[in-house]
């Protein structure tokens, strides 16, 4: 058997214009595999299988995605915005009872952010992303499978009046062709209220997360060999107090604020 042999690669280009308050990033990645060690599984009339190992060869991931982000500042008014888009295609290949399958996927998730700023008073940000996920395969039970995700969420930051901060943020999402039994979407809203005192250098807060008590965890994992839908125990509406100390200069330079839970 022979080693596992493969090619990678990685580009980026990014630039950020300070006058114009915009900027924009390119990158670009893969792994080309000659030779790739797979697991090869044959199942014999009373179901027994028997896992060995194979080469195989010319199957590849890749990658590609940008971001592009803009301001604009009126007075006291500050607006952005920001889109961008990611992307993967890979070929993966395979045995089952000793045939070779042949599986390719791609994915690609357009996203789009908006923000508004008011002074240091108020920030509002809404955002949204969209994942569509498709496979094709080859000589396999099935021909086909896809999938998409829609995301959606606001949040919003109020500091008045004077040492308080109140913060919202909410969110929606959406998750296609899971199967019966499991709930598709579900609405996500956290709530928290802050103190600043010491001279603006300690953050007092309470988080509440889950207001609604929604917060789910199920997916929908596609893979060349399986189509798995999941939902897993997560933590439902839970308060959090945080104590949050800033330090202006630590050995001559600023530093960032330090989180006590």
């Amino acid at each position: 058997m022979l080693p596992t042999q493969n090619y990678s690669f990685y580009f980026g280009f990014n630039d950020y214009k300070w006058q114009a308050k915009s900027g924009y990033y390119f990158y670009s990645g893969g792994n080309f595999y000659n030779n790739q060690i797979v697991s090869s599984t044959v199942f014999d009339s009373n179901f027994k299988s028997v896992t060995t190992f194979q080469n195989i060869n010319s199957t590849y991931n890749s990658y590609f995605g940008f971001d592009y982000n803009k301001s604009f500042k009126k007075e006291k008014h500050t607006f952005k915005y920001g889109i961008g888009m990611s992307s993967d295609f890979d070929l993966n290949k395979g045995f089952t009872n000793n045939a070779l399958y042949e599986a390719r996927s791609f994915s690609v998730t357009p996203r789009l952010e908006l923000s508004y700023e008011y002074d240091t008073y108020f920030t509002f940000t809404p955002s949204y992303s969209y994942t569509s996920t498709n496979n094709t395969f080859e000589n396999y039970i099935i021909d086909k499978a896809s999938n998409f995700l829609h995301n959606f969420k606001i949040e919003n930051t109020l500091r008045w009046p004077k040492n308080l901060v109140f913060g919202n943020d909410f969110g929606y999402t959406y998750n296609s062709n899971i199967s019966e039994g499991f709930k598709r979407d579900f609405y996500l809203w956290n709530m928290s209220l802050g103190y600043n005192f010491f001279k603006e250098q300690l953050l007092a807060k309470v988080k509440v997360y889950d207001l609604l008590d929604q917060n789910i965890n199920s997916s929908r994992t596609i893979t060349p060999t399986a189509i798995q839908d999941a939902q897993n125990t997560v933590l439902q509406r839970y308060i959090m107090f945080s104590l949050t100390y800033k330090f202006e200069k630590f050995g001559g330079k600023k530093k960032s604020e330090w989180d006590m839970d």
